[in-house]
């Protein structure tokens, strides 16, 4: 029994190298597209809700969708939010740490 548990450690510490040296190693984020995928990101759009609405958000989100476009693109067309608070309510890393735009 010791035996077999030594081995198997020694199988998962052997396979856990493997895999660093040969696939996790050297991986860098593409930013430009992580920020694409985080702008066309539903989740995105959470932070329009006291500002539009629910009901508006929702539409909005929905649209976006359909058309396959940002949620910044898809509110900047509607006209449902002044342009110029755009950066603001949706700034992407300020709304990954939590914080709250000032309605």
């Amino acid at each position: 029994m010791p035996y077999d548990l030594l081995e198997s450690i020694e199988i998962h510490a052997n396979a856990s190298r493997a895999l660093a040296e040969h696939c996790i190693e050297g991986i860098r984020a593409d930013r430009e597209r992580c920020r694409a995928y985080a702008e066309r990101s539903p989740a995105s759009a959470t932070a329009l809700a006291p500002i539009i609405g629910y009901d508006a958000t929702a539409a909005l989100v929905k649209q976006a969708l359909a058309q396959g476009v940002s949620i910044r693109d898809a509110l900047r067309a509607s006209n449902l939010a002044p342009p110029e608070r755009l950066d603001e309510v949706l700034d992407l890393v300020e709304l990954t740490r939590g914080g709250r735009v000032a309605v």
